[in-house]
């Protein structure tokens, strides 16, 4: 009886797909709620909802494409960094980031927050990194519709029941800013080349090669899946 129980599937891949995708969702809005205020639950329907959305048509990838166990892939040792002064020269940029991204979490002021985030973003660029708007905005979005709606000092103004004040608008835009900047600073980190044989340049190495077949790749979105997990 119990083999026969054992055989039997509990959940299926769309059963298992849309869990785990609402799982995700409560785990995100908690951890963001840490930082960000208990504002932040407001937003957990509408993200169970889209990663319902997502953990569907994750499921549905899942069944067209077949992942072989073992995935052949010829790697790049550009990466990789064995000069001994340039891996000291990279620790010391790597500590620069991550003071950087600590202290900006001290600081309460506007002016100087908007400040180190433009200097962020002037660092980003000076890296080589392109500096996309579209996840600032829906990061200051995220913050904003979490924190407004705690009431917090002076009311600025109202629609309907629902009050905007003054101190939840600065703490919406300080929070904001410091989020913004540390993710421009983090950007920064592409300058670095981890040493060889580390599981952090592997990983990279990994990435970069599936990353670049994919895009290189000819066809609909399975066949270039495909042709990149070395099936084709």
């Amino acid at each position: 009886m119990f083999n026969r129980f054992a055989k039997q599937k509990l959940f299926s891949v769309y059963g298992i797909s849309v869990i785990g995708s609402a799982v995700s969702a409560v785990v995100q809005i908690y951890c963001s709620s840490l930082y960000l205020g208990e504002g932040t639950f407001i937003l957990l329907g509408p993200m169970l909802i889209f990663n319902t959305v997502s953990g569907i048509i994750t499921a549905f990838f899942s069944t067209k494409i077949f992942l072989p166990e073992e995935i052949n892939l010829q790697l790049d040792t550009c990466i990789f960094e064995n000069d001994s002064s340039k891996t000291r020269l990279h620790l010391f940029i790597a500590l620069l980031i991550f003071f950087a991204c600590a202290s900006v979490f001290f600081i309460n002021k506007l002016f100087l927050l908007t400040g180190i985030f433009i200097a962020a973003l002037i660092i980003q660029k000076l890296c080589k990194r392109r500096i996309y708007l579209l996840p600032h905005i829906s990061l200051w979005l995220f913050i904003f519709i979490s924190t407004v709606f705690v009431p917090d000092g002076k009311i600025i103004f109202k629609i309907w029941n629902v009050s905007f004040t003054q101190g939840a608008l600065i703490t919406a835009l300080q929070k904001s800013l410091r989020l913004s900047a540390v993710s421009a600073f983090s950007q920064c980190a592409v300058c670095l080349r981890p040493p060889e044989g580390t599981i952090l340049a592997l990983t990279l190495q990994y990435y970069r090669k599936l990353s670049d077949t994919f895009r290189s790749a000819q066809g609909n979105i399975f066949r270039r899946i495909k042709i990149t997990l070395g099936q084709q």
